[in-house]
């Protein structure tokens, strides 16, 4: 039997929110609402961002490296707009470090830009805690499931490890002691509990 309906069902993942990186002409000013980032090593496959989710994935066969890249949500300054931003390793290194002395993303303004103007030039972030008293913040998503939704995988796929503390950085060497799931001496958040790429 149809089932006819007025308007398209709600994607039980819940909402999706733009995803936005820092644009290269002029700063980004937000204040971040999620309590920490989640990251995941990711591929850029086909004029897209993808995420590594196993040894020998598409892009890997096809010699594409991957790249650690983390994402947190945040509300654009001036007009209220709810988004998803993506950052590198290196800017994320500076989130960490926010986060660990204050405990928390949640309420970090910070404006970042392209000193170069290029649009994957280097990028400079400056950060201060916000004023929450003259704020009203929206409820953080679930971050993992906006991704689901950008990248189209299932809930199920999905998995995160424990909150790490220390920085993340980059290693694109194999490391024999690795189990799924758990967290990696480098400080890396792992969306997929997959074994690493042996490509340099």
């Amino acid at each position: 039997m149809l089932n006819f309906s007025n308007a398209p069902p709600a994607d039980p993942r819940g909402v999706a929110l733009e995803l936005m990186r820092t644009p290269p002409f002029k700063p980004m000013k937000a204040i971040v609402t999620s309590d920490d980032l989640v990251g995941c090593e990711t591929h850029f496959y086909r004029g897209r961002t993808t995420p590594h989710d196993q040894i020998d994935c598409q892009p890997c066969i096809d010699g594409m490296p991957f790249r650690w890249h983390a994402w947190l949500s945040a509300l654009l300054h001036g007009h209220r707009k709810h988004i998803l931003y993506e950052c590198t390793a290196q800017v994320a290194e500076k989130f960490v470090h926010y986060r660990n002395e204050h405990g928390t993303l949640r309420g970090c303004m910070f404006i970042a830009q392209r000193p170069s103007k290029q649009l994957n030039g280097r990028v400079s972030i400056e950060m201060q805690k916000a004023n929450l008293d003259t704020i009203n913040l929206p409820v953080a998503p679930d971050i993992r499931k906006c991704l689901s939704i950008i990248w189209n995988i299932a809930l199920p796929e999905l998995h995160i490890a424990d909150r790490i503390k220390d920085t993340p950085r980059i290693n694109h060497h194999a490391n024999p002691e690795h189990q799924p799931g758990t967290a990696q001496g480098n400080g890396r958040l792992d969306l997929f509990p997959k074994p690493q790429n042996l490509h340099d």
